[in-house]
Protein backbone atom coordinates (compact mmCIF):
# COMPACT_ATOMS: atom_id res chain seq x y z
CA UNK A 1 0.00 0.00 0.00
CA UNK A 2 1.09 3.95 -1.06
CA UNK A 3 1.08 6.53 2.08
CA UNK A 4 -2.26 7.50 0.31
CA UNK A 5 -3.33 4.39 0.46
CA UNK A 6 -2.63 3.76 4.17
CA UNK A 7 -4.37 7.27 4.95
CA UNK A 8 -7.68 6.13 2.96
CA UNK A 9 -7.91 2.51 4.17
CA UNK A 10 -7.71 4.09 8.06
CA UNK A 11 -10.17 6.99 7.31
CA UNK A 12 -12.87 4.77 6.03
CA UNK A 13 -12.62 2.67 9.12
CA UNK A 14 -10.29 -0.54 7.91
CA UNK A 15 -7.68 -2.12 10.18
CA UNK A 16 -4.02 -1.36 8.33
CA UNK A 17 -0.55 -3.92 9.87
CA UNK A 18 2.86 -3.64 8.92
CA UNK A 19 4.61 -6.93 8.05
CA UNK A 20 2.38 -8.84 10.67
CA UNK A 21 -0.26 -8.63 12.73
CA UNK A 22 1.45 -7.17 15.41
CA UNK A 23 2.11 -4.37 14.06
CA UNK A 24 -1.23 -2.15 13.74
CA UNK A 25 -0.95 1.53 12.17
CA UNK A 26 -3.39 3.61 13.35
CA UNK A 27 -4.04 7.59 13.46
CA UNK A 28 -4.52 9.59 16.91
CA UNK A 29 -6.71 12.73 16.88
CA UNK A 30 -4.35 15.16 15.68
CA UNK A 31 -4.35 13.20 11.86
CA UNK A 32 -0.69 12.21 12.35
CA UNK A 33 -0.08 8.54 11.66
CA UNK A 34 1.63 5.58 13.66
CA UNK A 35 2.61 2.19 14.17
CA UNK A 36 1.90 0.50 17.50
CA UNK A 37 3.81 -3.13 17.84
CA UNK A 38 0.93 -4.63 20.11
CA UNK A 39 3.08 -6.86 22.58
CA UNK A 40 5.07 -3.75 23.68
CA UNK A 41 2.79 -0.93 22.96
CA UNK A 42 5.95 0.58 21.50
CA UNK A 43 4.86 3.58 18.71
CA UNK A 44 6.92 4.21 15.90
CA UNK A 45 5.93 7.50 13.02
CA UNK A 46 5.02 6.29 9.80
CA UNK A 47 6.94 8.82 8.13
CA UNK A 48 10.23 10.08 8.12
CA UNK A 49 10.30 13.69 8.66
CA UNK A 50 10.44 14.06 4.53
CA UNK A 51 6.86 12.58 4.28
CA UNK A 52 7.87 9.32 3.00
CA UNK A 53 7.07 5.64 4.87
CA UNK A 54 9.81 4.30 7.23
CA UNK A 55 9.73 0.90 5.75
CA UNK A 56 9.77 -0.02 2.63
CA UNK A 57 8.67 -1.66 0.23
CA UNK A 58 5.13 -0.94 0.10
CA UNK A 59 3.79 -4.70 0.06
CA UNK A 60 4.88 -4.52 4.15
CA UNK A 61 1.59 -2.54 4.17
CA UNK A 62 -2.03 -4.18 4.16
CA UNK A 63 -5.55 -3.85 5.05
CA UNK A 64 -9.02 -5.42 6.01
Amino acid sequence: MTLEQIKHALNVGLKVYWKNNSYKVFKDSENNYFINYIPTGNIVGLTNKQGSLIEKPASFYWDH
